[in-house]
Protein backbone atom coordinates (compact mmCIF):
# COMPACT_ATOMS: atom_id res chain seq x y z
CA UNK A 1 0.00 0.00 0.00
CA UNK A 2 1.47 3.40 -0.99
CA UNK A 3 2.53 5.78 1.77
CA UNK A 4 3.18 9.51 1.80
CA UNK A 5 6.87 9.00 2.55
CA UNK A 6 9.25 6.09 3.01
CA UNK A 7 8.69 2.55 1.73
CA UNK A 8 5.15 1.17 1.35
CA UNK A 9 3.93 -2.07 2.91
CA UNK A 10 2.18 -4.81 0.96
CA UNK A 11 0.84 -8.31 1.38
CA UNK A 12 3.17 -11.26 0.98
CA UNK A 13 2.28 -14.58 -0.59
CA UNK A 14 3.96 -16.39 2.32
CA UNK A 15 1.61 -16.76 5.29
CA UNK A 16 3.15 -16.58 8.76
CA UNK A 17 0.01 -17.56 10.66
CA UNK A 18 -3.72 -18.08 10.15
CA UNK A 19 -6.80 -18.15 12.34
CA UNK A 20 -10.42 -19.09 11.72
CA UNK A 21 -13.31 -17.04 13.10
CA UNK A 22 -17.06 -17.07 12.74
CA UNK A 23 -18.20 -14.35 10.34
CA UNK A 24 -20.83 -13.06 12.79
CA UNK A 25 -18.25 -12.86 15.57
CA UNK A 26 -15.88 -11.05 13.23
CA UNK A 27 -18.47 -8.45 12.27
CA UNK A 28 -19.35 -7.94 15.94
CA UNK A 29 -15.68 -7.36 16.68
CA UNK A 30 -15.45 -4.81 13.87
CA UNK A 31 -18.32 -2.85 15.37
CA UNK A 32 -16.50 -2.49 18.68
CA UNK A 33 -13.00 -1.66 17.48
CA UNK A 34 -11.00 -1.09 14.35
CA UNK A 35 -9.14 -3.89 12.68
CA UNK A 36 -5.42 -3.57 11.89
CA UNK A 37 -6.37 -2.75 8.31
CA UNK A 38 -8.75 0.00 9.45
CA UNK A 39 -6.06 1.43 11.71
CA UNK A 40 -3.60 1.42 8.81
CA UNK A 41 -6.01 3.18 6.46
CA UNK A 42 -7.62 5.70 8.80
CA UNK A 43 -4.95 6.46 11.40
CA UNK A 44 -1.89 6.14 9.20
CA UNK A 45 0.67 3.38 9.32
CA UNK A 46 3.72 3.31 11.53
CA UNK A 47 6.62 5.70 10.95
CA UNK A 48 8.76 5.23 7.80
CA UNK A 49 11.78 3.96 9.78
CA UNK A 50 9.67 1.37 11.54
CA UNK A 51 8.17 0.28 8.22
CA UNK A 52 11.69 -0.02 6.85
CA UNK A 53 12.71 -2.32 9.72
CA UNK A 54 9.58 -4.42 9.19
CA UNK A 55 10.47 -4.88 5.53
CA UNK A 56 14.10 -5.74 6.36
CA UNK A 57 12.86 -8.28 8.87
CA UNK A 58 10.62 -9.81 6.19
CA UNK A 59 13.62 -10.32 3.85
CA UNK A 60 13.62 -7.18 1.69
CA UNK A 61 17.00 -5.62 0.86
CA UNK A 62 18.04 -1.99 1.32
CA UNK A 63 18.20 -1.61 -2.46
CA UNK A 64 14.65 -2.91 -2.89
CA UNK A 65 13.34 -0.59 -0.15
CA UNK A 66 15.10 2.41 -1.72
CA UNK A 67 13.60 1.59 -5.12
CA UNK A 68 10.10 1.23 -3.63
CA UNK A 69 10.46 4.53 -1.76
CA UNK A 70 11.49 6.28 -4.97
CA UNK A 71 8.55 4.73 -6.83
CA UNK A 72 6.09 5.94 -4.18
CA UNK A 73 7.49 9.47 -4.33
CA UNK A 74 7.04 9.46 -8.11
CA UNK A 75 3.51 8.08 -7.74
CA UNK A 76 2.54 10.85 -5.33
CA UNK A 77 4.01 13.46 -7.66
CA UNK A 78 2.05 12.00 -10.58
CA UNK A 79 -1.14 12.11 -8.49
CA UNK A 80 -0.58 15.78 -7.72
CA UNK A 81 -0.01 16.61 -11.40
CA UNK A 82 -3.11 14.61 -12.35
CA UNK A 83 -5.21 16.51 -9.83
CA UNK A 84 -3.99 19.82 -11.29
CA UNK A 85 -5.08 18.69 -14.76
CA UNK A 86 -8.43 17.42 -13.42
CA UNK A 87 -9.33 20.40 -11.22
CA UNK A 88 -7.34 23.15 -12.94
CA UNK A 89 -7.21 26.13 -10.63
CA UNK A 90 -10.17 24.92 -8.56
CA UNK A 91 -9.68 25.18 -4.81
CA UNK A 92 -13.27 25.14 -3.47
CA UNK A 93 -15.18 21.86 -3.34
CA UNK A 94 -18.22 20.29 -1.72
CA UNK A 95 -18.65 16.67 -0.64
CA UNK A 96 -21.14 14.54 1.29
CA UNK A 97 -20.99 15.05 5.03
CA UNK A 98 -20.28 11.35 5.56
CA UNK A 99 -17.10 11.42 3.45
CA UNK A 100 -13.98 10.44 5.39
CA UNK A 101 -11.06 12.92 5.56
CA UNK A 102 -8.52 10.54 4.01
CA UNK A 103 -11.01 9.71 1.29
CA UNK A 104 -11.34 13.41 0.48
CA UNK A 105 -7.56 13.88 0.32
CA UNK A 106 -7.33 10.92 -2.05
CA UNK A 107 -10.10 12.34 -4.24
CA UNK A 108 -8.20 15.63 -4.43
CA UNK A 109 -4.98 13.82 -5.34
CA UNK A 110 -3.19 15.43 -2.42
CA UNK A 111 -1.66 12.55 -0.43
CA UNK A 112 0.96 14.88 1.03
CA UNK A 113 -1.54 17.62 1.88
CA UNK A 114 -2.33 18.43 5.49
CA UNK A 115 -6.01 17.84 6.14
CA UNK A 116 -7.83 19.65 8.94
CA UNK A 117 -11.39 19.06 10.12
CA UNK A 118 -13.35 22.14 11.16
CA UNK A 119 -17.00 22.50 12.20
CA UNK A 120 -19.25 25.47 11.50
CA UNK A 121 -21.37 24.45 14.50
CA UNK A 122 -18.43 25.23 16.81
CA UNK A 123 -18.11 28.84 15.66
CA UNK A 124 -20.47 30.57 18.08
CA UNK A 125 -18.06 33.49 18.55
CA UNK A 126 -14.93 34.98 16.97
CA UNK A 127 -12.65 33.37 19.55
CA UNK A 128 -14.03 29.89 18.80
CA UNK A 129 -13.56 30.35 15.06
CA UNK A 130 -10.02 31.68 15.55
CA UNK A 131 -9.08 28.67 17.71
CA UNK A 132 -10.05 26.19 14.99
CA UNK A 133 -8.63 28.20 12.10
CA UNK A 134 -5.29 28.93 13.81
CA UNK A 135 -3.95 25.35 13.67
CA UNK A 136 -4.12 24.82 9.88
CA UNK A 137 -2.70 28.32 9.32
CA UNK A 138 0.22 27.75 11.73
CA UNK A 139 -0.52 30.85 13.78
CA UNK A 140 -1.80 31.55 17.28
CA UNK A 141 -5.54 32.22 17.78
CA UNK A 142 -4.64 35.67 19.09
CA UNK A 143 -3.01 36.52 15.75
CA UNK A 144 -6.40 36.08 14.06
CA UNK A 145 -8.35 38.27 16.47
CA UNK A 146 -8.81 42.02 16.25
CA UNK A 147 -7.37 44.09 19.05
CA UNK A 148 -9.84 46.15 21.05
CA UNK A 149 -8.75 49.37 19.32
CA UNK A 150 -8.47 47.86 15.81
CA UNK A 151 -11.06 49.28 13.43
CA UNK A 152 -10.77 46.65 10.65
CA UNK A 153 -14.26 45.81 9.45
CA UNK A 154 -15.87 48.17 11.98
CA UNK A 155 -19.21 49.87 11.49
CA UNK A 156 -19.85 53.21 9.85
CA UNK A 157 -18.70 56.50 11.37
CA UNK A 158 -22.17 56.89 12.86
CA UNK A 159 -20.93 54.77 15.76
CA UNK A 160 -22.73 51.57 14.79
CA UNK A 161 -21.22 48.59 16.62
CA UNK A 162 -19.44 46.04 14.48
CA UNK A 163 -21.11 42.66 14.10
CA UNK A 164 -19.87 39.57 15.92
CA UNK A 165 -18.17 38.04 12.87
CA UNK A 166 -15.98 41.12 12.55
CA UNK A 167 -13.95 40.08 15.58
CA UNK A 168 -11.65 38.17 13.22
CA UNK A 169 -8.69 39.94 11.59
CA UNK A 170 -9.49 38.68 8.10
CA UNK A 171 -6.48 40.38 6.52
CA UNK A 172 -4.26 38.47 8.97
CA UNK A 173 -6.00 35.22 8.02
CA UNK A 174 -5.36 35.90 4.32
CA UNK A 175 -1.71 36.72 5.02
CA UNK A 176 -1.29 33.48 7.00
CA UNK A 177 -2.77 31.51 4.10
CA UNK A 178 -0.33 33.15 1.69
CA UNK A 179 2.57 32.31 4.00
CA UNK A 180 1.91 28.56 4.14
CA UNK A 181 4.73 26.49 2.69
CA UNK A 182 2.72 23.24 2.58
CA UNK A 183 -0.62 22.38 1.05
CA UNK A 184 -3.44 22.59 3.60
CA UNK A 185 -6.95 21.27 3.02
CA UNK A 186 -9.71 22.74 5.20
CA UNK A 187 -12.43 20.08 5.44
CA UNK A 188 -15.31 22.04 6.96
CA UNK A 189 -18.42 20.25 8.23
CA UNK A 190 -21.36 22.53 7.49
CA UNK A 191 -24.28 20.75 9.16
CA UNK A 192 -25.81 22.55 12.15
CA UNK A 193 -25.63 19.46 14.42
CA UNK A 194 -28.24 20.89 16.74
CA UNK A 195 -26.65 24.34 17.08
CA UNK A 196 -28.97 27.24 17.80
CA UNK A 197 -30.19 29.27 14.85
CA UNK A 198 -28.18 32.34 15.88
CA UNK A 199 -24.98 30.37 16.51
CA UNK A 200 -25.27 28.50 13.22
CA UNK A 201 -26.00 31.72 11.33
CA UNK A 202 -22.89 33.28 12.83
CA UNK A 203 -20.86 30.21 11.88
CA UNK A 204 -22.09 30.47 8.26
CA UNK A 205 -21.03 34.13 8.20
CA UNK A 206 -17.55 33.06 9.36
CA UNK A 207 -17.55 30.31 6.73
CA UNK A 208 -18.27 32.72 3.89
CA UNK A 209 -15.48 35.03 4.97
CA UNK A 210 -13.00 32.17 5.34
CA UNK A 211 -13.78 31.16 1.77
CA UNK A 212 -13.29 34.78 0.74
CA UNK A 213 -9.88 34.85 2.42
CA UNK A 214 -8.81 31.69 0.59
CA UNK A 215 -9.93 33.27 -2.69
CA UNK A 216 -7.85 36.38 -1.92
CA UNK A 217 -4.82 34.21 -1.11
CA UNK A 218 -5.14 32.44 -4.46
CA UNK A 219 -5.45 35.72 -6.31
CA UNK A 220 -2.31 36.96 -4.56
CA UNK A 221 -0.42 33.82 -5.58
CA UNK A 222 -1.35 34.44 -9.21
CA UNK A 223 -0.25 38.06 -9.02
CA UNK A 224 3.06 36.98 -7.50
CA UNK A 225 3.39 34.27 -10.19
CA UNK A 226 3.63 31.44 -7.68
CA UNK A 227 2.53 27.99 -8.74
CA UNK A 228 -0.81 28.00 -6.90
CA UNK A 229 -2.27 28.85 -3.55
CA UNK A 230 -1.59 26.44 -0.73
CA UNK A 231 -5.10 26.24 0.73
CA UNK A 232 -8.02 24.18 -0.57
CA UNK A 233 -11.48 24.05 0.99
CA UNK A 234 -13.92 21.13 1.05
CA UNK A 235 -17.39 21.94 2.36
CA UNK A 236 -18.77 18.71 3.82
CA UNK A 237 -22.56 18.55 3.73
CA UNK A 238 -22.97 21.75 1.67
CA UNK A 239 -25.81 21.32 -0.83
CA UNK A 240 -25.52 24.47 -2.94
CA UNK A 241 -23.29 25.11 -5.95
CA UNK A 242 -22.27 28.56 -4.67
CA UNK A 243 -21.40 30.34 -1.45
CA UNK A 244 -21.28 34.03 -0.57
CA UNK A 245 -18.79 36.02 1.47
CA UNK A 246 -20.60 39.02 2.94
CA UNK A 247 -18.22 41.85 3.87
CA UNK A 248 -21.05 44.17 4.98
CA UNK A 249 -19.86 47.34 3.26
CA UNK A 250 -20.01 45.88 -0.30
CA UNK A 251 -22.08 43.50 -2.32
CA UNK A 252 -21.40 39.89 -1.26
CA UNK A 253 -18.69 38.03 -3.16
CA UNK A 254 -19.97 34.81 -4.73
CA UNK A 255 -17.86 31.70 -5.32
CA UNK A 256 -18.67 28.62 -7.36
CA UNK A 257 -18.14 25.21 -5.74
CA UNK A 258 -16.91 22.10 -7.56
CA UNK A 259 -18.53 18.81 -6.47
CA UNK A 260 -16.47 15.84 -5.29
CA UNK A 261 -18.06 12.42 -5.78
Amino acid sequence: MPADDGPPLGLSWDLQSTRHVNIDDWEAEREQSRTPKDSYCFEGCVEPNVRRQMLLGAGSTHKQIKAATKAVAQLNQDRWKASEVLFGDAWLFRAPGRAEPLELLAMLGQPEGRGFELKVANWDCAEACARELAKPLNVSPEALLLAADDDEGSGEESGEESSAEEGIAWSAATAAMQGLAEQAVLMIRCESEGAGAHAHGLGLAFLGRIVGCVANAHIASQVLHSRRGNVSVVLRGWAEDKIEADWSEDEPDEFCISPLH
